[in-house]
């Protein structure tokens, strides 16, 4: 199975632990993580989001528009569409409220380049 995961929750360290715990009982499971490149949280300021990759686990930041306001940011970087047509993901799961625009960007993405992929 193949699971992509798009969230700028991600962009902090301690919250892609889940991530490298169900890697780990899941090992079948190939699993890319879209983040943004950096988060701007109110309280804390800019967050950058490293990239890390294994053989099927992979934080990838991207570039997006609208940082900072979760249901208006949306990725601007064309790696997210050459990147969900070559991974050709089962499932997507979206980590911000179905009425973001990021949440109607990966829905259009997937019916478009991964009509089967059910989108979460």
């Amino acid at each position: 199975m193949r699971l992509m995961v798009i969230s700028h929750t991600y962009v902090e360290p301690k919250n892609r632990s889940k991530w490298f715990a169900l890697h780990g009982v899941a090992p079948g499971i190939d699993m890319v993580v879209v983040t943004p490149t950096y988060w701007l949280y109110p309280d804390f300021g800019r967050l950058d989001s490293p990239s890390y990759s294994t053989t099927d686990l992979r934080f990838v930041p991207l570039r997006i528009w609208g940082n900072g306001y979760v249901s208006r940011h949306v990725c601007v970087s064309s790696t997210l569409l050459s990147l969900v047509r070559r991974f050709r993901p089962d499932v997507v799961q979206v980590g911000a409220e179905p009425w973001s625009a990021v949440y109607g960007q990966m829905v259009a993405l997937c019916r478009l380049l991964a009509p089967k992929a059910k989108a979460v």
